[in-house]
């Protein structure tokens, strides 16, 4: 009996169980939760073979792995993409700047040319009415002067100097537009300074003024000099030559040739003379009764806007 109780001091009461450990791991609440959620996200993206295949702890980590790659890359591409497109707005940007500051540059450039532009229109239109105003005055400018002079016996120094001075304004107002110029021909010879003329075997002086230029010349005048010892009664003109008064001729400045103390005579072209055509003059002829064997004399050939040509040349008669 006591060997039975020893034997059987270590058993269970008869009709109790014996109570085994229980060695299964209570559910990972968080792990089945993740697993769920990235479940739900591959099927939501359209990845269902993804989302089957959560079956075990490492794959779910590699899946997060995954998944933050991912959102790691998209959030460098976002970051990127914004950087580009600011770099794409600079460059934009400072290229419309240029555009804006090249366009500055050429309005202030058209703006200078119109300036200068109107400063030449309005310089051109002072030199047009003074050469108008000049043009309507010529015309009678020589019979009045003639007429002053005439009429005045006074300080005819400064009446020289003053026509003189005249002389150059009117040549320089011709100089700044396109003029008529011409040669003068005495018995066919092309007169020039210091010509010699021989009027040995005739002393008619056929005279004829070429036009030089294409340009239409306006009463034309040519006027004829001779010193005081050819007397006017021995100088024969035909009817167009005007003798002028002594006193237009007078001057006690040597250094004016245009007006030594002279006798004169002027002839008047009624005509129009074309370009490049010529004038006939009337002549002049110097009786025998003049018995010098030389004289010098002056021509002079001018127009309405044209220079003043002026020959000095000798007669000779024997």
């Amino acid at each position: 009996m006591q060997s039975e109780n020893k034997d059987g001091a270590g058993a269970s009461p008869a009709g109790v169980a014996e109570r085994k450990p229980d060695n299964r791991k209570p559910p990972a609440v968080g792990r089945e939760l993740l697993k769920g959620c990235f479940h739900l996200f591959w099927t939501w993206i359209g990845f269902d073979a993804l989302a089957e295949d959560f079956e075990t702890h490492e794959n779910v980590v590699r899946k997060a792995k995954v998944l933050r790659f991912l959102l790691v890359v998209s959030l460098l591409v976002f970051v990127s993409g914004y950087i580009l497109k600011g770099c794409i707005d600079s460059t934009k940007i400072a290229e419309l700047e240029q555009d804006k500051h090249k366009q500055e540059i050429t309005i202030q450039d058209v703006k200078a040319d119109f300036n200068r532009v109107t400063t030449e229109k309005i310089g051109l239109q002072g030199k047009l009415d003074m050469r108008q105003t000049w043009d309507l005055q010529s015309p009678i400018f020589p019979t009045n002067f003639s007429y002053f002079i005439a009429t005045q016996s006074t300080n005819q120094q400064q009446l020289s100097q003053l026509s003189h001075t005249l002389e150059g304004i009117t040549n320089s107002l011709a100089d700044a537009a396109l003029m008529p110029t011409f040669d003068l021909y005495i018995n066919k010879t092309k007169i020039t300074n210091g010509t010699i003329l021989s009027l040995k075997h005739s002393r008619i002086l056929n005279l004829k003024v070429q036009n030089t230029s294409p340009i239409t010349a306006e009463q034309l005048k040519v006027l004829f000099q001779a010193p005081y010892g050819l007397d006017p009664t021995n100088l024969l003109s035909a009817r167009g030559w005007i003798q002028l008064p002594d006193d237009a001729m007078k001057s006690d400045d040597p250094t004016i040739p245009e007006f030594l103390s002279c006798h004169g005579w002027r002839w008047n072209a009624d005509t129009i003379i074309e370009g490049n055509g010529p004038c006939p003059v009337d002549s002049l002829e110097i009786s025998t009764n003049f018995t010098y064997p030389r004289i010098k004399v002056k021509a002079s050939v001018y127009a309405v806007r044209s220079k003043v040509r002026s020959y000095d040349f000798l007669l000779s008669f024997d």
